[in-house]
């Protein structure tokens, strides 16, 4: 399960992303919030990048085999793939205050998600949309529902100090990844694998 937030977010996940077995992770659930068509359509461009690109691989190894033209592959819709909404958090500049009951329900949208796909991993970045998710998954873990890694990459953009997603998650997370080795310093749970986008 990939949760991917607005703009920055969105690209820096799907970086992180757009290499990984597609055999392996299969199917790709990604979570997006209601309001955010734009990242949904990312993740959708990313599947199809990926059909097109073994396309490509599978029309070579035909033509260096001279098959009949009757064995050649053909292009199909990627459909090992869903994306699901939640509501968000919180909006661009909703009141802290009204932050609780607008978490609250997001995280109740969480679970029908979490158990419709039982993910073996969560993999999020940083954007609030993936607080309910990752909070959700912890509840479902400690009622012994189901089991989730939840794999949290700091955004590139976090040099000195965790975001506020991160310092909610970072005791919650599996594993907890900077991109920025002076983080490891603050935060001695944090893993430094280098850049990763």
């Amino acid at each position: 399960m990939v949760v991917l937030g607005s703009g920055g977010h969105t690209f820096e996940m799907l970086k992180l992303v757009e290499n990984i077995s597609t055999t392996a992770y299969s199917p790709r659930v990604y979570v997006t919030a209601t309001t955010d068509p734009m990242s949904a359509d990312k993740a959708k461009q990313l599947e199809m990048w990926r059909v097109a690109s073994s396309s490509q691989v599978l029309l070579l190894r035909f033509l260096s085999s001279k098959k009949d033209a009757s064995d050649s592959p053909e292009a199909d819709e990627p459909s090992d793939y869903v994306v699901e909404r939640i509501p968000r958090s919180r909006e661009l500049h909703q009141s802290w205050l009204t932050t609780v009951p607008t978490t609250f329900y997001a995280i109740l949208a969480s679970a029908p998600i979490l158990l419709r796909h039982s993910p073996d991993v969560i993999i999020c970045n940083g954007p609030g949309t993936c607080v309910p998710i990752v909070l959700m998954s912890f509840l479902l873990a400690v009622l012994g529902v189901t089991r989730t890694t939840v794999v949290f990459v700091e955004s590139f953009c976090r040099v000195e100090t965790l975001s506020i997603s991160g310092r909610i998650l970072y005791h919650l997370s599996d594993h907890f990844v900077v991109q920025w080795p002076q983080l490891t310093t603050k935060y001695p749970r944090a893993k430094y694998h280098g850049l990763l986008i």
